[in-house]
């Protein structure tokens, strides 16, 4: 969903950071060479827990924006930074290169959530504050900017109303751009696991309710309750949203689709529904990433582990799988074999999916300590899937390549990373750990 541009990557390619590449192993697949450069280092955004916050975006001059959020004294304080393609500060953003935003809030749980930028230059920031939802809007050079919403800001009553005693903050877990800058955003409502409500919502380009969508401007998605994630994916063919619900062991990724006006399209949801079950059955797929392909398909990719809610089934060697979908939700046969391909996964609940201009997609995991299942990832595996669904043997050496993280490792902490696409065909990963960030460049030549 979000874009390096070519002028920062080819300057980050020159620079170098300490970091072992080591290669790993693949399906055959399409013939490719690849390198993973390690690039400049810059200081993380302040974050007060042990999981560092991490808002990155890129403009589209080629300023990165890296920031996190926090309160303090009764202010949701943003702290953003800019960094040029020689990861030094811009003159016009901030002051040397560093925009602080101030909003006063109601509620000690609030934080910006999520970060985007627009194809004019300007940065939209979306978070929860208590039981409402604000939606944000900077210019490029980091001010407020007042033509939206109320003073730059989008103030707005959450949609789905939380039980007494099961509240803890409302969320934004996702914010995409319609073809028409309509502003689209994903959220829940911060109760128990149990009890979560998942909604969309729509704002026309001056921050204000597209009252048309949806109920008043919302659509709620009861499909999706229960789910902290609420990705969205705007395109031609309406709103992808999906989700994560899990129950002891039980459910999985929930595949929803909206049309423009906010309206559920039944067929898809069932369609889709069926198609994640047959998949693999007797398994739940973790940490599931979701990436567009071409002509509307759209394919998932995870971690399996057996499912708490079926009879037992073995345990799969490999586990890693991605699906291939056709765009009315059901499988794609022409993916993969049979719709699905399979890799080497021993890692955890965590996948990155960026789609690239060729129809190929960089998919990045993590890769844990053996015994840790849900522990720090002291690696991440890099492989690259064809636009056919087959990985392709010759990324890396024979397949898979290897980013070492044990420079994030600490106690108690837990790094933030993030993977985006670039339109000159290369991925980037960046990482926050102890307070830096690395960004390694992805680029394989075919």
């Amino acid at each position: 969903m979000r874009t390096l541009s070519m002028g920062l990557l080819s300057a980050l390619a020159a620079l170098t950071i300490p970091g072992q590449l080591t290669s790993g192993q693949a399906h055959p697949g399409v013939g490719a060479t690849a390198a993973i450069q390690p690039s400049c280092q810059v200081p993380a955004p302040e974050n007060a827990g042990p999981v560092p916050s991490l808002l990155a975006a890129e403009l589209p001059d080629g300023t990165l924006v890296l920031g996190g959020s926090y309160v303090r004294a009764g202010n949701l304080v943003t702290v953003l930074h800019a960094v040029l393609p020689n990861c030094q500060p811009p003159q016009g953003f901030g002051v040397h290169g560093t925009v602080t935003v101030n909003l006063a809030v109601p509620s000690a749980s609030a934080a910006i959530d999520v970060i985007e930028a627009t194809k004019d230059g300007k940065i939209l920031l979306g978070g929860g504050m208590g039981p409402d939802v604000v939606v944000g809007r900077l210019l490029a050079d980091g001010r407020i900017d007042p033509g939206f919403g109320t003073s730059g800001w989008a103030h707005l009553p959450s949609p789905a109303k939380a039980p007494k005693g099961m509240f803890s903050g409302t969320a934004v877990g996702s914010l995409a751009l319609g073809p028409s800058g309509t502003v689209y955003l994903g959220g829940n409502d911060g109760t128990a696991h149990c009890c979560v409500e998942d909604f969309v919502g729509a704002l026309n380009p001056d921050g204000r309710l597209e009252r048309s969508f949806g109920d008043d401007g919302w659509a709620r998605v009861p499909a999706l309750d229960g789910s902290y994630e609420t990705d969205i994916f705007a395109g031609d063919n309406g709103i992808l949203v999906m989700g994560f619900v899990m129950y002891t062991g039980c459910g999985g990724p929930v595949l929803v689709r909206l049309d423009a006006r906010g309206h559920l399209d039944a067929a898809f949801a069932a369609a889709a529904r069926h198609s994640v079950a047959d998949a693999s059955p007797g398994y739940v797929l973790l940490g599931p990433a979701l990436y567009d392909r071409q002509d509307g398909a759209f394919a998932l990719v995870g971690d399996l582990m057996q499912s708490g809610c079926r009879l037992q089934v073995p345990m799969r060697a490999g586990k890693g799988l991605a699906v291939g979908f056709l765009p009315d939700g059901e499988i794609d046969p022409s993916f993969g074999t049979a719709g699905q391909t399979a890799f080497p996964y021993d890692g955890s609940s965590g996948t990155w999916a960026v789609p690239l201009p060729d129809g190929s997609t960089v998919v990045v995991t993590e890769q844990v300590p053996e015994g840790s299942a849900y522990g720090a990832p002291r690696a991440l595996k890099v492989r690259e899937l064809s636009a056919a669904g087959l990985f392709r043997s010759t990324f890396g050496v024979p397949g898979t390549r290897t980013v070492d993280l044990s420079w994030a490792s600490a106690a108690n902490s837990y790094p933030a990373i993030d993977a985006m696409a670039a339109p000159d065909g290369s991925a980037v990963i960046v990482v926050a750990a102890k307070q830096r960030v690395k960004i390694y460049q992805v680029r394989s030549t075919r």
